[in-house]
């Protein structure tokens, strides 16, 4: 069955069309603006302010209303009240559909019933592995940061896939590996596909050429694995890492997907 998402599924069982779902997301992303938007809508930021914001996000694990604080272009009370405001102006992508009436209220509690019965065991906001895996935490760790540095970087929202045990098979020409020592020793690969490159080199505000959709994957992987080593010495472990490289993994070893609306991006990792 596999991690789905709400749109893909109502398509699948033929409930609405490939062009209402965009239409409905459409919608969805212009009423439901995020919290930078919201504080240059009220005038405590300016879009010159909400960018460097998202720089810092880019570079370190922070949300956005943390970021703003140590920056100190927000207070921690106009952080809540934008988190409210944002909270209670927010449309979930089923009551969409309803007010352009593509389904019923009707159509959309089945439809939901049936969709969060089959997609019960995916809906985590944590990455499970078993008991068994060695250095899990590092992994799990890994895996989230993936997850949280797609959405802020280049805002791809992605769910936690399936885990599974097999050789690693380059997907392309950005495929990227880091290794690790000390506490944790494993070689780490994120294999992303190809559309993520373009949207880096675009982020990073760096021109556009093979060699540099390559550096700006690298960079990215960089920041995942140096915010992972940073949250790895709070629990007391000592983590170094190498530069990005090209893989040389041809064993097999622990698979691990994000899954978006439209591609998947995996990391594979191989305990030393």
């Amino acid at each position: 069955m596999g991690v789905k998402f709400f749109g893909a599924f109502l398509i699948e069982r033929g409930v609405i069309t490939p062009e209402q779902l965009f239409e409905a997301l459409e919608e969805q992303k212009r009423v439901n603006l995020k919290l930078g938007e919201h504080a240059i809508r009220l005038g405590y930021l300016t879009p010159e302010q909400v960018e460097e914001i998202r720089k810092l996000q880019k570079r370190e694990e922070l949300r956005f209303g943390e970021a703003a604080v140590r920056l100190g272009y927000l207070t921690p009370e106009q952080v809540e009240q934008l988190i409210r405001i944002q909270k209670s102006s927010h449309k979930l992508l089923g009551d969409i559909l309803v007010e352009k009436g593509f389904i019923t209220k009707e159509v959309l509690a089945r439809e939901l019933k049936i969709f969060e019965s089959e997609q019960r065991a995916y809906m985590t906001e944590m990455v499970y592995l078993p008991e068994g895996v060695k250095n899990r935490d590092f992994i799990n760790i890994v895996v989230d940061l993936g997850k949280k540095f797609l959405l802020r970087t280049v805002d791809i929202n992605t769910k936690f896939g399936d885990f599974t045990f097999e050789e690693y098979v380059k997907r392309g020409d950005y495929d990227v590996q880091v290794d690790t020592a000390g506490d944790v020793k494993m070689k780490v690969i994120f294999s992303p596909p190809k559309k993520l490159p373009e949207l880096l080199v675009r982020e990073y505000g760096i021109p556009d050429s093979p060699e540099l959709r390559k550096d700006a994957v690298n960079e990215f992987m960089n920041v995942i694995m140096g915010n992972a080593v940073a949250k790895m010495e709070r629990l007391g472990k000592r983590i170094s890492i190498s530069v990005p490289k090209e893989p040389d993994i041809s064993s097999k070893c622990l698979k691990y997907n994000l899954v978006s609306p439209d591609d998947t991006y995996t990391f594979y990792f191989l305990e030393l």
